[in-house]
């Protein structure tokens, strides 16, 4: 996967097969997939991926996320999570 066709994180949203709601704060409920940007707005801090087919590859070329939460949605390999979170620290 060449992550250098993407210019930063919301270009890289912009490609996902799903729509990806932008959001202030984690605490805002959605029903689908939901990211949260930093503060200045250069990058994806938080991704919830909900109720989708697949979580597409290219969700590794977010360049600096934090915590990503999987609801209800598999890895292109078949591994499935009914709710997984990750934190990167």
């Amino acid at each position: 996967m060449d992550c250098k066709q993407f210019t930063n994180d919301r270009d890289v949203l912009r490609q996902f097969p799903f729509p990806v709601k932008l959001i202030r704060s984690m605490y805002e409920y959605s029903e689908k997939s939901t990211a949260q940007m930093s503060e200045d707005g250069t990058f994806v801090e938080k991704i919830i991926i909900k109720n989708e087919n697949l979580v597409p590859l290219i969700l590794f070329c977010l360049s600096n996320v934090t915590s990503l939460n999987l609801e209800f949605t598999q890895f292109e390999n078949g591994t499935f999570y009914l709710l997984n979170i990750i934190n990167f620290i």
